[in-house]
């Protein structure tokens, strides 16, 4: 892991401690040119919000414009055991940001 990556996520994640189990709704995350690491040529929408069914993650291909969606009904099954699902969501949040500025 980076350093800058590590950086972004400690603070993410710290904020998200700070803010304790008090904050039950999310904010949404729509960011417009995502590159991820595995597809290094590839740009990719990506949405992060809460619906009733649970949280939704949106991402499209900006180049083949196709499609995909999950919802994730309890976010505290995909992150390390006691771990708030704020945090987990807070670092997730981070990570994609982390992806839409470093590998531009």
């Amino acid at each position: 892991m980076a350093s800058g990556e590590a950086a972004a996520i400690a603070t993410a994640v710290s904020k998200a401690n700070a803010q304790g189990r008090q904050e039950k709704k999310m904010e949404s995350l729509e960011l417009a040119s995502v590159r991820f690491p595995s597809i290094p040529n590839e740009l990719y929408r990506v949405s992060l919000s809460a619906s009733s069914e649970g949280y939704v993650v949106w991402v499209e291909s900006k180049k083949s414009k196709q499609q995909w969606q999950l919802t994730v009904d309890d976010i505290s099954k995909h992150g390390p055991v006691g771990l708030p699902a704020e945090v987990i969501l807070v670092f997730f949040k981070a990570k994609l940001i982390f992806y839409c500025n470093c590998f531009r």
